[in-house]
């Protein structure tokens, strides 16, 4: 995390805990979850802000691949 601090892209692996209702959340409770994930960066040219994008490991493929654009009819 420290090159976020310094604004470089980055990204880093960790084990995020997921808080998920059972029902009614007040009544009910919640089911606490671990879930492998992966946090990138990347500041945005020209501003002081990042982008931050969390996926779950276990969808790292499905969601990184190239999309392809859909040809016209």
């Amino acid at each position: 995390m420290i090159a976020y601090f310094r604004g470089e892209t980055g990204s880093k692996s960790l084990v995020a805990t997921r808080y998920l209702p059972r029902g009614g959340n007040i009544t009910e409770g919640v089911t606490e979850t671990h879930i492998n994930s992966t946090y990138y960066w990347r500041a945005l040219q020209d501003t002081k802000f990042f982008l931050g994008v969390v996926i779950p490991v276990s969808m790292k493929k499905e969601v990184l691949d190239t999309l392809t654009i859909p040809a016209s009819k």
